[in-house]
């Protein structure tokens, strides 16, 4: 099984902020972008399992659990 999260969105602005010894870079978004979890998955005997696609929900449905 593997997971990657990506971000879905327009970069409109982004600044960086870098330390006096330029080792480390540090950046601040807008926050115009969504998260999205993809999964995906192989059996054993190598059989691809179907790919999940995981998008933010507006609500919570109490059957989910």
């Amino acid at each position: 099984m593997d997971e990657k999260g990506v971000q879905l969105g327009i970069r409109v602005k982004v600044a960086a902020i870098i330390d006096q010894n330029q080792t480390t870079i540090y950046s601040v978004e807008d926050g115009n972008h969504e998260l999205v979890t993809i999964i995906e998955a192989v059996c054993a005997d190598g059989r691809a399992l179907s790919l999940l696609v995981i998008f933010q929900g507006t609500q919570c449905n109490p059957e989910w659990g």
